[in-house]
């Protein structure tokens, strides 16, 4: 099950979600101040050794498995690190004070604080599916009858069309809704959110990963960094 905070809308959806959340949010006034990117990339570059080069979102150590290069441990480290650029861009250019923007931002943080993140590798439909179920819908949302514009697994993950229906954005949303459930108080999932939050509503990224304007360009520098440093660690 997923979890996340009220189904309110704007600013005022995080509000509610925890008191943690609460305090996290509630009064803030956001100013960006992006932290020059030399200091930020010398932050994940001290992550750097020849034993370990730790996850950029949770300073966790690499699995031994994962590829070179990578700059984070999991799937979900990597869809938190997201989550946190997206919150800082809609709040650094305003736009979270549109209602569907907070609500986007909300579903995200929902399924950022799971431990398993959103399925999105195996919910990825092809084009012949996708086509597939606009063509039997006929075009329409199955649930109001304006055009759909959005593919819904019904249950679960399963690509079967029999799992898959024609949505419109908002019956689509409004069907995520109904399937979140309140944050506990003091869970994981709480202060997970809190962290997130925290993170979001800095003046100033607190990791490179959190990086919004930077983040496209120094992504690729950590990871070549970090490839190098795999080979040296082969070689020696």
């Amino acid at each position: 099950m997923i979890l996340m905070g009220d189904t309110g809308r704007g600013t005022n959806a995080f509000r509610n979600a925890s008191s943690h959340a609460r305090r996290a949010v509630v009064g803030a006034t956001y100013s960006c101040r992006v932290a020059p990117l030399r200091r930020l990339h010398e932050q994940a570059s001290r992550k750097l050794s020849t034993e370990t080069m730790d996850c950029l979102n949770c300073d966790g150590p690499m699995p031994p498995h994962i590829r070179s290069g990578s700059l984070f441990c999991s799937e979900i480290c990597k869809q938190r690190a997201d989550t946190v650029r997206y919150g800082r861009r809609v709040y650094r250019d305003g736009r979270i004070n549109d209602p569907l923007v907070a609500e986007a931002l909300r579903t995200k943080m929902a399924f950022a604080v799971t431990d398993g993140g959103y399925p999105g590798a195996v919910r990825e439909l092809d084009p012949a599916t996708r086509q597939a179920v606009i063509d039997r819908d006929g075009g329409k949302c199955v649930l109001c009858g304006q055009t759909g514009t959005e593919i819904d697994h019904i249950a679960n993950s399963s690509p079967e069309l029999s799992n898959l229906q024609l949505l419109c954005h908002e019956c689509h949303t409004k069907k995520t809704q109904r399937n979140l459930q309140p944050i506990e108080p003091g869970s994981q999932a709480d202060k997970t959110w809190s962290e997130l939050m925290m993170r979001i509503r800095s003046p100033e990224p607190l990791r490179a990963c959190d990086d919004e304007v930077g983040w496209p360009v120094e992504w690729r520098k950590i990871a070549a960094e970090r490839r190098l440093a795999d080979v040296g660690n082969a070689v020696t």
